[in-house]
């Protein structure tokens, strides 16, 4: 039997309050997404008085990026994927930072080679990602590897969770609210009230009715489940970093060596060069080298990577055999 009179979805009044709710919720929900994006909107439309990214003090000029963010992050804060542009530019900057060193050398039949070997163990100042990119390359108990080994049909660098580690670290620094490859907390418990609503639906319909309060929690966890898709992956301040890294690159593309003393060139284009790798603006970069003395401050050459040429000429080659094994470690990763 079917209970009460008008069947187990009449409009009873506790039904009508559950709807109401369902109704305030919505409201609720819906100008949350529309205040998120749209003040994520005005972010990312906002002009920014582009940061200077050197800091001057009583010791010289230094490079510093906005919101120190790093060169692998970037790409993938601009993008919201990481690509193996932004793990190769982790590689040139875990090297530039003293971790690994890289150099060229003559492999098989005389073709160029390069030589990648640990200069300092993984420590508490490197990004979890960072240091799982490390563990990879140059795996325990192993000092070097060569460019030809990595390449050779069968060899695989494993990114395993790097890409899920450099998501976190966007959400912990405050530029993501979820990671992109999720659907982030808002939708996951949306699902579960959606399921939930499901459940108590069928159990009000074949006993006491009023299963529109069932309905109401269904709809509950529908609008949470898409209110969650809608809201903007990256944060107020992710957009503001944006918006900085492209001040960032147009001061790469024209970055002029004679407006800095020469004492400071070398640091200052050294900690610049895995940012003109992520941000496309290695051609300029490798300008600036090429009318650089490395000789000014005391030593001769750049102590991260090493050419009996004397340049970096062979770093453009290096970056894309580089590139090349990342990426094939990021589509075995993505197989099945």
């Amino acid at each position: 039997m079917i209970p009460g009179p008008a069947g187990p979805f009449a409009l009873t009044r506790p039904a009508i309050a559950a709807l109401a709710g369902l109704g305030a919720v919505t409201a609720a929900l819906a100008g949350w997404v529309v205040v998120a994006r749209r003040r994520d909107t005005h972010a990312a439309e906002t002009s920014v008085t582009p940061i200077d990214p050197l800091v001057r003090d009583h010791t010289g000029s230094h490079f510093a990026a906005p919101d120190g963010v790093l060169p692998g992050q970037i790409g993938t804060v601009i993008d919201l994927r990481v690509d193996a542009v932004d793990l190769t530019a982790t590689v040139i900057d875990l090297a530039v930072r003293g971790y690994l060193w890289i150099a060229e050398t003559t492999g098989a039949e005389g073709r160029l080679d390069w030589q990648i070997s640990r200069r300092a163990p993984a420590d508490s100042l490197l990004a979890p990602y960072e240091a799982q990119l490390l563990d990879i390359l140059l795996p325990a108990k192993t000092e070097t590897v060569y460019m030809s080994s990595l390449q050779m049909p069968g060899s695989r660098v494993d990114i395993g969770r790097i890409p899920e580690m450099m998501y976190a670290d966007a959400r912990l620094r405050g530029w993501f609210r979820r990671t992109p490859e999720h659907l982030g907390a808002l939708t996951g418990y949306g699902v579960g009230v959606l399921l939930a609503g499901l459940v108590v639906t069928a159990v009000l319909a074949v006993s006491i009715g009023n299963a529109m309060i069932g309905v109401a929690v269904c709809g509950v966890g529908a609008v949470c489940a898409l209110a969650g898709t809608l809201l903007p992956i990256r944060t107020a301040r992710g957009h503001l970093l944006v918006a900085h890294v492209a001040a960032l690159r147009h001061y790469l593309s024209e970055f002029n060596v004679d407006d800095l003393a020469p004492a400071d060139r070398e640091l200052v284009l050294t900690r610049a060069a895995p940012y003109a790798v992520v941000l496309g603006q290695l051609g300029p970069w490798l300008t600036a080298m090429g009318r650089l003395d490395t000789a000014a401050d005391g030593t001769p050459g750049i102590d991260w990577y090493d050419t009996a040429s004397s340049d970096t000429a062979n770093l453009p080659a290096f970056l894309t055999a580089l590139d090349g094994v990342l990426a094939r470690g990021a589509h075995l990763r993505n197989l099945p």
